[in-house]
């Protein structure tokens, strides 16, 4: 949560203190971590917005494997968050080709992905990690286990 706090303290005749909090905002921000979130649904990629903005983290949200890849492509994350149903290539598609670029491209880290899915049969979260996701998180999710997890693969 961004909160906005702003201080007059008057030292010298100088107002120093907005400069230091800007200062302090600019080092917060950059300390969150940039996350890929991949949901077609209008909904949950609202809820996923709040959510991102409640734990601190710098999301780019898109509605298919199609966006997804393309956001791969030409950003640096340090999560990604993908769901399973899409429309166009399921999460697992879309993880196994983000895996084949970072091969073909070199990448030096792989990036976790993490799945969040409303897919909870036995065997699923095992799906899921055979097609390269790291972890797997289970909708409906409170927002310490989404923490927990953003915590867990950004350190």
């Amino acid at each position: 949560m961004i909160l906005s706090l702003s201080l007059q303290l008057q030292i010298a005749g100088l107002d120093k203190s907005r400069v230091r909090l800007k200062n302090m905002e600019t080092d917060r921000m950059q300390r969150c971590p940039a996350v890929l979130i991949v949901d077609d649904d209008p909904t949950h990629r609202r809820l996923m917005e709040m959510i991102a903005e409640l734990i601190e983290i710098k999301p780019v949200i898109v509605e298919n494997a199609e966006e997804a890849l393309g956001a791969f492509r030409t950003h640096t994350f340090d999560i990604i968050l993908m769901d399973w149903r899409l429309p166009d290539m399921d999460g697992c598609e879309c993880t196994q080709e983000m895996r084949r670029l970072e091969t073909v491209e070199n990448r030096t880290v792989k990036t976790p992905i993490i799945a969040v899915t409303a897919k909870v049969m036995p065997g699923d979260r095992e799906i899921c990690l055979a097609s390269g996701m790291n972890d797997y998180l289970p909708k409906p999710f409170t927002l310490e286990q989404m923490d927990a997890m953003i915590k867990k693969w950004s350190s």
